[in-house]
């Protein structure tokens, strides 16, 4: 099972792409495509293993660390209400009319916060811990 889980992640992030990509000429199949993508990878995300990157050898890092995991999980959050928009768009919701492009509200900040911790979270977990200078090592 925890192997299973990053895959379903990696798999949810194919979907999620091939649905983005066949929204554009506004093919019905891309916003189910994308929804199951969502849904897969916010089950891996979700229930995946957290502790790779929680467990840090330096303990400087343990704030920084749990501060991005959290980013993430805003993030994710934010994927599944674009895939809960995109099922929606070009509808009326409560009266209210949502243009076909409304999921893309949720989903731009989901790709920011998704880039900053891709590029954050290997930086993080390489840093060496600090020496003292005074110290021969």
């Amino acid at each position: 099972m925890p192997r299973l889980l990053p895959r379903l992640a990696s798999l949810g992030e194919m979907l999620l792409l091939a649905g983005a990509i066949a929204w554009m000429p506004q093919h019905t199949w891309g916003q189910r495509l994308f929804t199951i993508g969502a849904l897969l990878f916010a089950t891996g995300r979700l229930l995946g293993p957290q502790g790779d990157y929680a467990q840090s050898t330096n303990p400087e890092n343990a704030i920084p660390l749990r501060r991005l995991h959290r980013q993430r999980l805003i993030g994710t959050v934010m994927l599944l209400l674009a895939a809960a928009s995109i099922c929606c768009a070009g509808t009326f919701v409560q009266g209210r009319y949502l243009p076909p492009a409304t999921w893309l509200i949720p989903f731009i900040p989901f790709v920011v916060i998704e880039l900053y911790t891709a590029f954050r979270l290997p930086r993080l977990m390489d840093k060496n811990p600090t020496t003292d200078p005074g110290t021969d090592s």
